[in-house]
């Protein structure tokens, strides 16, 4: 039996809204994340979905569909890393248990189909460990054999899941190269989501809103927000804009035109030339960029709890 752990106990730090309950086909991210997995043909045990951050704003969006074979866990120590979810998944396995599938909640682009392959694949090779791969990048699902989960047990918490376990073992790992892209796409930022989003056909009826501050005219929005939070981690405006498909040159004037507006500097910049050079918040950019972030995940929180209760699932089934 294969007992599958859905990953979803993340801040969405870099989202700036709890990810796993913004609406996503006919449902919410995680919500499809899991259904995809219960579609699948080799579906035969438990699906153990692991929250943490801000589980009690999750839950509300997910009890509907636990049942005998879906599981709520929660990880209190979620902040010190994915590992601490997969230990607590891990835990009080059913004694049927001889495969663990492991997962992230932001995949709900990964169809019943390709969990079906990997699956099958790992089903039918004697590796203990399968590593699904799209153009030379890792991606999720990540099966191992029930043998490891006490070693997985004795590793310490990290980020990085189950990495160190896989440098241990390289002999028992198998790299599967897989032709779905969507394996290694995470949803991290807004921008992000909307994409993804819209790639979906989707006939369900949903309420779409944009959130901005102006003073006469626009100023600040998901859009520079998700520059912010890239310069944030890349320590590079020239990456950031690449990673956005936008010119380094209008990546510039974007946040000259914000900072003129708002009347302080958002980041502090390196001479660098067309490389972009070195780039990072200011820390009124940063002060500024928290409260927007913080700001957003309660806004879309409230604006989603509304949205479920004036057009949620009752009113459309009692319309139909």
């Amino acid at each position: 039996m294969i007992t599958s752990l859905v990953l979803a106990a993340g801040e969405s730090n870099r989202m700036g809204a709890l990810k796993q309950i913004l609406p996503f086909s006919d449902s919410t991210i995680l919500e499809t994340t899991v259904n995809n997995l219960i579609k699948t043909d080799l579906f035969d045990g438990e699906i153990r979905i692991i929250l943490g951050a801000e589980a009690e704003k999750i839950y509300p969006h997910i009890k509907d569909i636990i049942n005998e074979k879906i599981r709520v866990l929660v990880n209190a120590d979620y902040q010190t890393g994915m590992l601490s979810s997969i230990k607590r998944g891990l835990k009080d396995l059913a004694p049927s248990t001889e495969h663990i599938l492991i997962t992230l909640a932001d995949k709900p682009m990964i169809a019943p189909d390709t969990y079906n392959l990997i699956i099958e694949k790992y089903l039918a090779d004697s590796k203990k460990i399968i590593v699904p791969v799209y153009d030379d990048v890792r991606g999720h699902p990540v099966i191992i054999s029930k043998e490891l989960v006490p070693q997985i047990k004795q590793l310490t918490n990290s980020p990085y899941g189950l990495r160190n376990l896989i440098k241990r073992h390289p002999e028992d790992v198998l790299y599967f190269p897989v032709d779905d892209k969507n394996i290694i796409l995470d949803i991290d930022y807004f921008d992000e989501y909307k994409k993804y989003k819209n790639k979906v056909e989707d006939e369900s009826i949903n309420l779409n809103y944009k959130l901005w501050l102006e003073k006469s005219d626009k100023v600040f929005g998901d859009g520079p927000c998700d520059i912010l939070l890239r310069i944030d981690r890349y320590g590079s405006l020239n990456k950031a804009a690449q990673d956005i498909n936008m010119s380094y040159s209008q990546a510039w004037n974007l946040i000259n035109d914000i900072e003129h507006r708002l009347g302080f500097k958002l980041i502090e910049r390196h001479k660098g030339g067309s490389s972009g050079g070195g780039s990072k918040l200011t820390s009124k950019g940063r002060k500024f960029l928290n409260n927007f972030l913080a700001f957003r995940k309660e806004a879309h929180f409230e604006i989603t709890r509304l949205e479920n209760k004036y057009f949620g699932r009752d009113f459309w089934d009692e319309i139909y």
